[in-house]
């Protein structure tokens, strides 16, 4: 049996595209099928995301919108509520 991989076996990494886009890889060791993997996801705007997932920017009684933060907190809430599937 030879060890293909005596480093690491989770490196994450970033890096931008010439179009001005970001993207995080991820890579990983695989033992049982002896390679790696990889998953590369890109980073987009919170608030758009957000949006595009129901959640809104205005709350009733309020005159400023919500911040990114706050924006993120309801969405992760809705998430861990099971109302949303992503």
């Amino acid at each position: 049996m030879r060890e293909k991989n005596k480093g690491l076996k989770y490196e994450v990494y970033q890096t931008t595209s010439q179009s001005n886009k970001t993207y995080i890889i991820h890579r990983y060791y695989d033992d049982k099928n002896a390679n790696y993997e990889y998953q590369i996801y890109e980073l987009v705007n919170s608030m758009a995301a957000a949006k595009d997932c129901g959640i809104s920017d205005k709350k009733e009684g309020r005159v400023a919108q919500l911040n990114t933060r706050e924006v993120c907190d309801l969405l992760i809430e809705k998430i861990k509520t099971n109302n949303i599937n992503l």
